[in-house]
């Protein structure tokens, strides 16, 4: 069994190695030409039948099978300056202060009516109240009293199965 058999599995027996002497210098390789990156074509690495990426040359790839490269220019923003307040939110500030303006001076017409009633509802109010009732009773036209009685007896009557009987 060799060495480095990875196949099979390994023995318990230690491997033998060969002492490696080293009598002449390494060959010297051959001048190559120099690729030079710019000469080369641009590599595209696509999926392969397999599931992993194969590199292939750009010029060998069927046509549109790449996106264009170039990406569209945004458009052009709108530079003109804006209003430092909303025109919209203008108008409803507006709309709100018109309105408590005009609730407060609501409010303050009230309160100056509800004082002029406080005041005649003192002992002025009671005075006037007073001479009217005794104009009245003076003059005498507070007319005879006449009284109605109606009386309107019902009578319910609910028996089973929903069968209910009304009398008057």
């Amino acid at each position: 069994m060799p060495p480095y058999d990875t196949a099979h599995s390994y023995s318990h027996q230690p491997a033998v190695y060969a002492p490696h002497h080293q009598t002449a210098l390494p060959a010297v390789p051959e001048p190559a030409s120099v690729d030079l990156s710019g000469e080369r074509q641009p590599v595209v690495w696509v999926p392969g039948p397999d599931g992993n990426f194969v590199g292939v040359p750009r010029d060998m790839l069927p046509a549109g099978y790449l996106h264009s490269p170039v990406m569209p220019a945004p458009p052009q923003r709108d530079l003109t300056p804006q209003p430092l307040i909303d025109p919209r939110a203008q108008l409803v500030l507006a709309v709100g202060i018109a309105a408590g303006t005009a609730g407060a001076g609501l409010g303050w017409g009230i309160g100056q009516a509800a004082a002029g009633i406080a005041a005649v509802s003192g002992s002025s109010g009671l005075i006037a109240a007073l001479a009217l009732l005794l104009l009245v009773k003076a003059t005498g036209r507070g007319g005879s009293t006449v009284q109605v009685h109606h009386e309107t007896t019902v009578i319910n009557t609910n028996r089973w199965f929903g069968k209910s009987t009304t009398t008057f």
